[in-house]
């Protein structure tokens, strides 16, 4: 293949192309609750303006994080989930705290600044109000932060190739390992849910949005597939290597 910006993106859009066939149900699961992000409201208020302005970043690193999934863009997805969730934290803190004045301030000049502790407040008050989807995105992002943010040796076998003595292979692609993307795709899936479900325990409490007429129902739906698709994924020797590994230490 010759190395140009074409051939690489005909080379990722055959990636996507197969997902369906390659994944299968993992796949569509990630794709249900992706999209799910984009059509879960009914309607909002205007007063509920911030939560759709962060909710919009939610949606659109969700779909990025499901390409680049899909086209062995390990890293990049795993950043774009980094953005998941702080955008998602910020987005059910915005339907409490609908002040704009929060989030940001003009100097004298008129130009605005975010301000930092925002996201600060924003933490602080999903953890008193909301504990369980607070430990579970904060053990996530460690996760994230732990192996993908930041440049490091442990990532460079994704790309680097040593095929002989004084030969060496490098790739824009990431190796293919199917049943890492099925874990990637899961993991996003299961991001989606928890946030979507966040989401809706604060709109309901506030009433400043409305869900969708068949949210419940796909909700249950999605997060049956979800916890199904999780214990045949825990299942695997891979996985069960590491938790034998972990009972023994």
């Amino acid at each position: 293949m010759v190395f140009d910006l074409i051939n690489i993106s005909e080379a990722e859009n055959k990636l996507v192309v197969e997902a369906k066939n390659k994944y299968g149900k993992v796949y569509e699961n990630a794709k249900n609750l992706v999209f799910l992000l984009w059509d879960f409201l009914k309607s909002a208020e205007v007063d509920a303006w911030i939560f759709v302005s962060f909710l919009s970043q939610v949606q659109k690193f969700a779909i990025l994080s499901l390409l680049s999934t899909l086209r062995q863009h390990n890293a990049q997805s795993l950043m774009d989930m980094r953005q998941i969730f702080e955008a998602g934290v910020l987005a059910a803190y915005a339907i409490h705290e609908r002040n704009d004045t929060t989030y940001y301030y003009k100097d004298q000049n008129d130009v605005a600044y975010v301000k930092e502790d925002a996201k600060e407040k924003s933490y602080k008050w999903l953890e008193e109000n909301y504990k369980s989807h607070s430990d579970t995105i904060k053990n996530q992002k460690k996760i994230i932060n732990n192996m993908w943010t930041h440049a490091s040796i442990l990532l460079t076998p994704l790309n680097f190739q040593l095929e002989k003595e004084e030969k060496f292979l490098n790739s824009v692609f990431d190796k293919e390992d199917e049943f890492q993307t099925k874990n990637d795709l899961w993991f996003l899936a299961n991001s989606c849910w928890g946030l979507l479900d966040l989401f809706a325990k604060e709109i309901i409490k506030t009433k400043y949005a409305k869900l969708s007429d068949d949210f419940t129902k796909k909700m249950k739906q999605f997060g049956d597939d979800n916890e199904a698709l999780k214990k045949e994924l825990v299942s695997h020797p891979r996985i069960q290597k590491w938790t034998n590994i972990e009972k023994k230490s």
